[in-house]
């Protein structure tokens, strides 16, 4: 499925896991996950709604010089989205109260430098991701069954 070659591309090439910065835009993940530009933004919304990633728009402001309406020189800012910053939620709500566990694994990725393509994953079915994923794609089928 598409979304999971986007979700994919942005955990193991994009994803800063020392400090959780992810933000490319959507031609370098149409890239990386080898599909259309219009499929990452399908897929970025479906796993929006299953609840894995959100994102924020980031913008910068810029002086732009232009003509006004008599032909004279002006400046004015604009605004220019850049890209997005994507952030990853946990499936499973940290409980209120509970300790939060510490990882004996280092932080960061393992070859995450690495421009090559998407590398093979094998899919623990029984982790929160894949989980949740099951439950939306059994939604998804279930809606498509009343339209």
């Amino acid at each position: 499925m598409a979304f999971e070659r986007v979700l994919g591309a942005l955990l193991w090439s994009f994803h800063n896991s020392r400090d959780g910065r992810c933000f490319p835009g959507y031609a370098r993940i149409a890239e990386q996950a080898r599909c259309a530009r219009s499929t990452v933004a399908e897929a970025l919304k479906v796993l929006e709604l299953a609840g894995v990633v959100t994102w924020q728009h980031r913008i910068a402001r810029a002086v732009v010089r232009q003509r006004d309406l008599f032909g004279r020189w002006s400046s004015r800012w604009t605004v220019i989205r850049s890209s997005n910053a994507y952030v990853f939620r946990d499936p499973q709500p940290q409980l209120i109260g509970a300790p939060i566990a510490k990882s004996e694994n280092r932080s960061g990725t393992q070859n995450q430098l690495s421009i090559g393509s998407v590398p093979a994953y094998t899919t623990d079915l029984d982790s929160p991701l894949e989980r949740s994923l099951a439950r939306f794609g059994e939604a998804v089928a279930a809606k498509a069954k009343v339209h």
